[in-house]
């Protein structure tokens, strides 16, 4: 005769399960987020000296670095046992004032209401990282990624600001924690390092300017 287990047990058996689909989902982290970086990276040329030195002072400051792209991530982590899911987590990112776009992840734009280019997006921290907004309702995931790519953007250091602000406009709304790309507390320092980093790039594109200028 079948055992019926009873609603204590059920409910250990649950919370067991959804704490172990949580903390695999965790260790492929930074694994999913680094793949999908690469499927939107575009093959350019070899990294010349300069950006070489680049891509090293890059691993202080959790950027990741292909060739020509650098970019910055952050992740959002869930509160535990209680994922990023549904129409609250879509309600939320709209509010935050990103809208849904190419790759099939949510982006923030330079202008409102104007899909042209892309300060930064956001995406789930795990494979493949993308929303089906028709089957939002059934999605869930226990962290969320934000990145830029720095080279790309006017004003890198704005973008990396805003992006943040909406890290903790969502935190705040959702819950969870702001995490580094190594799923370390991002903290000031952390903050600090990374504008650091972000001015040497402003620096070295108004340097490449005037560069072309003088030619």
């Amino acid at each position: 005769e079948p055992k019926v287990k009873s609603d204590g047990e059920n409910d250990f058996h649950v919370e067991n399960t959804i704490e172990t689909d949580v903390d695999a989902s965790k260790e492929s982290l930074v694994s999913s987020q680094e793949q999908f970086v690469d499927t939107v990276c575009e093959a350019e040329d070899l990294i010349d000296t300069d950006e070489r030195q680049m891509v090293d002072d890059a691993s202080r400051f959790d950027v990741s670095s292909k060739n020509k792209d650098l970019y910055i991530s952050i992740f959002l982590e869930a509160p535990k046992n209680k994922p990023y899911s549904g129409y609250e987590l879509l309600q939320s990112i709209l509010t935050s004032g990103l809208r849904y776009g190419k790759q099939a992840v949510f982006h923030c734009f330079a202008q409102q209401n104007i899909k042209n280019q892309v300060l930064f997006s956001l995406a789930s921290a795990v494979e493949p990282g993308v929303f089906d907004l028709p089957k939002m309702g059934g999605f869930s995931t226990p962290a969320l990624t934000l990145y830029m790519n720095a080279k790309l953007v006017d004003d890198p250091l704005m973008v990396f600001e805003k992006m943040l602000s909406v890290a903790n406009e969502l935190v705040e709304s959702l819950g969870g924690r702001v995490l580094t790309s190594k799923q370390e507390i991002l903290t000031k320092e952390h903050v600090r390092e990374v504008c650091m980093m972000l001015n040497s790039v402003e620096r070295e594109k108004t340097n490449l300017d005037l560069f072309e200028v003088m030619a």
